[in-house]
């Protein structure tokens, strides 16, 4: 093992600075994670009762549909991939309100 000048691990210390990296990556796909999970809850409880017939698009549509309540933020997984889009939205409306509200929503679609 080396060590630096001052006598620490270099090997402790490039570990420290591995998972400090990687926890802003881990705490930011956290709601990614949760948003998919909540979608795919309906979903798996209608192939439960036999309504539905499995499918992976199916998949892909719950987890696409149940992200797209972060558009309204630059800073979620689905407000990077739509960047203009969800600027615009975060900018005039703010944080949860047009994805979160549709009386929200329908009073600002109202206004001239």
């Amino acid at each position: 093992m080396r060590t630096d000048f001052r006598g620490k691990k270099v090997v402790i210390a490039a570990i420290g600075r591995a998972l400090y990296k990687a926890r802003a990556h881990i705490v930011n796909l956290i709601p990614f994670l949760t948003h998919s999970l909540a979608a795919l809850l309906p979903l798996a409880w209608a192939v439960a009762l036999g309504r539905v017939d499995l499918r992976w698009k199916l998949i892909v549509a719950a987890v696409v549909i149940g992200n797209l309540a972060d558009v309204d933020t630059s800073y979620s997984h689905v407000g990077r991939v739509l960047y203009p889009l969800s600027r615009i939205i975060e900018r005039r409306f703010g944080h949860r309100t047009p994805a979160g509200s549709r009386r929200r929503l329908a009073a600002d679609a109202r206004r001239p």
